[in-house]
């Protein structure tokens, strides 16, 4: 009998327990991010990838890739709810893929050849932006504050003039 009074509660006190959390272990307040990336006044290319990764502690990353506007939103573990803490700001270009029909492995041979003997195309932005060691982009996320992010191209590289993070 005291099983039966006992199991439902149990069961109920796990559920409570358990639901709701990301599982992420982060307690702290939380909000979506939203922001617009400039090159030299323009949009960055649509289809960057813009990484915010945390700066101390948990390694809390969001991703967002941006439109043709230069605007993103950033997602979280497939959620809009950033942790708020502060986070290096990294972009990236967007990949290229070439789709073209089954080439002959003569074809094959070739195009690997010209692949070698290609240069990449430049960046619309300064390398740097790329990686979290070389960036110089922070922000921390805090409700209500959308970062609006604005780099140069070389030779633009006036310090303080060219790498600023609004909120």
């Amino acid at each position: 009998m005291m099983f039966r009074i006992l199991a439902p509660v149990v069961l109920v006190a796990c559920l409570m327990g358990c639901g709701g959390g990301t599982g992420d272990g982060f307690s702290g307040t939380r909000g979506p991010v939203t922001g617009k990336i400039t090159c030299g006044g323009q949009p960055v290319p649509e289809g960057c990838k813009v990484v915010f990764q945390s700066k101390e502690g948990a390694n809390y990353m969001s991703v967002g890739s941006t439109n043709a506007k230069g605007e993103y939103t950033l997602l979280y573990n497939a959620q809009s709810q950033i942790p708020g803490v502060a986070y290096i700001v990294t972009v990236t270009p967007p990949v290229k893929q070439e789709t073209k029909g089954a080439m002959s492995p003569d074809q094959m041979a070739n195009a690997g050849q010209a692949a070698a003997t290609t240069t990449a195309a430049p960046l619309p932005f300064p390398e740097r932006y790329t990686s979290a060691v070389g960036s110089k982009l922070e922000f921390t996320v805090k409700a209500g504050k959308t970062p609006l992010i604005s780099i140069c191209r070389p030779p633009d590289t006036i310090p303080g003039r060219c790498l600023s993070t609004h909120s």
